[in-house]
């Protein structure tokens, strides 16, 4: 519900949009997608659409007991994420057995944008 008629510069829009997430990396992420035209700021995603299917959006099924991927596998999640914990670390190597699994320190569940050059690390080894 970000006030994009009123909003004058992108300070602003962060401004804004952090006092309502109180959550700076995810406020700069989500801003990523403001774009300002000659009629003003808007978004470049469809929130009207994301927000009806949300449901859709992040249900998860969990696949048959014989769904198996037997190739490498890597999962990379942040420490600090309510995704990915170890506790859910069964499930997914049941479905995933080769798999590797990786939770790093003082990371959020964007950890693209925490830790960019440890996740591209992480990922050029795996596919080496």
């Amino acid at each position: 519900n970000l006030p994009l008629e009123k909003i004058r510069n992108r300070r602003e829009a962060e401004q804004l949009l952090n006092a309502m997430l109180d959550d700076i990396k995810l406020s700069r992420f989500l801003l990523q997608n403001l774009v300002r035209t000659i009629a003003g700021y808007h978004w470049r995603i469809n929130l009207a659409i994301i927000k009806n299917n949300i449901e859709h959006i992040s249900n998860f099924t969990l696949p048959g007991p014989h769904a198996v991927y037997t190739g490498p596998a890597l999962f990379l999640g942040g420490g600090e994420s309510h995704f990915l914990q170890p506790v859910h670390h069964h499930v997914t190597m049941s479905h995933f057995p080769a798999a590797r699994i990786e939770l790093l320190d003082k990371t959020g569940h964007m950890l693209h944008i925490d830790k960019p050059d440890i996740v591209l690390t992480r990922i050029k080894q795996f596919i080496k």
